[in-house]
């Protein structure tokens, strides 16, 4: 099951259709991809969390109560609940089947054992800028400074 109050975090789609769509997924696997966890759940629907500047994320036994900033909370079938907790509410979960569309564009992935500093020392010099701004703004960058 799923509780969402916050509906700009899983738009565009509504509470009661992410839920639906959640019902009685599995999660087959959990990777990250860049600033993303990526959550692979059955019967093809993938579920990418995007934590944003406060998000976090708490597994946490379903009778401990809620506070008010944990806006979206999934229950599990082993008793507890995954409660993701925003203040700020920036974070965004996407509910997809595709979810190449969203991740195929983010660029080669740093801690790839293809990406090395040929390549790295490549893409920085096409460019003669400061480096935060290059990093932040240029879509042939694909590094993020915090």
């Amino acid at each position: 099951r799923a509780r969402v109050s916050c509906n700009p975090m899983i738009a565009p789609l509504t509470p009661a259709a992410f839920a639906a769509r959640l019902e009685g997924r599995r999660v087959q696997g959990i990777r990250r991809r860049a600033k993303y966890i990526v959550l692979a759940l059955s019967k093809g629907e993938t579920l990418l969390i995007h934590l944003r500047m406060t998000g976090q994320l708490s597994l946490i036994p379903e009778h401990i109560p809620r506070d008010k900033h944990q806006h979206i909370v999934l229950s599990l079938d082993n008793g507890h609940e995954l409660r993701f907790h925003d203040t700020r509410k920036f974070g965004r979960w996407i509910l997809t089947r595709t979810p190449d569309r969203i991740l195929e564009r983010l660029g080669p992935e740093p801690l790839a054992k293809d990406f090395n500093q040929k390549l790295f020392s490549t893409q920085l010099r096409a460019r003669r800028r400061q480096l935060k701004p290059l990093f932040l703004q240029n879509p042939l960058c694909y590094f993020t400074i915090n």
